[in-house]
């Protein structure tokens, strides 16, 4: 399946389960993360994400939106991070889901919102995230996620210490 074909049907799957959210649209919409991620594991294919095409942009939208949704089961965010992990690596893409999509807000939240159920890969893989995609930008400290995900990181640092 071409690249392109791939991006619209994982767009379509995510509206299909925001729009019936049933064990079939989160099975389909996991096997289109599939997809991708196989796709998006050959950096090449990694062009078809770059800032201005619509359909990527739609694409990235939905990604962060699933991440963004508190109702998300874990390893659907899993799948999520996984995807955004392959498209890091192009610093445009990098560069965008930061400022343009607030990947970082998605994240702070995420790790928070699950912060006390048994996802430590879910933790680890949206810190990790987190980090390759903050390298390098500005960050601005005023915003509210920035204190509560310092704060969790912090307990996170004394418990792992006691």
């Amino acid at each position: 399946m071409e690249t392109s074909a791939c991006i619209k049907a994982l767009v379509f799957a995510t509206t299909q389960y925001y729009n019936n959210k049933t064990d079939s649209t989160l099975v389909h919409l996991q096997r289109q993360l599939d997809v991708m991620i196989g796709v998006t594991a050959q950096r090449s294919n990694s062009k078809y994400f770059l800032p201005p095409q619509l359909a990527a942009t739609e694409c990235l939208t939905c990604l962060v939106d699933v991440l963004s949704d508190p109702s998300t089961v874990p390893h659907l965010s899993l799948k999520c991070i996984q995807l955004l992990g392959n498209l890091v690596h192009e610093p445009q893409i990098r560069t965008s889901l930061y400022k343009d999509f607030n990947l970082f807000a998605a994240l702070a939240s995420l790790i928070i919102n699950n912060s006390n159920k048994a996802s430590d890969n879910l933790a680890l893989d949206s810190v990790q995230l987190l980090q390759k995609i903050t390298y390098g930008q500005a960050i601005n400290f005023y915003e509210n996620y920035y204190e509560d995900l310092i704060s969790y990181l912090v307990k996170q640092m004394k418990y792992l210490a006691s």
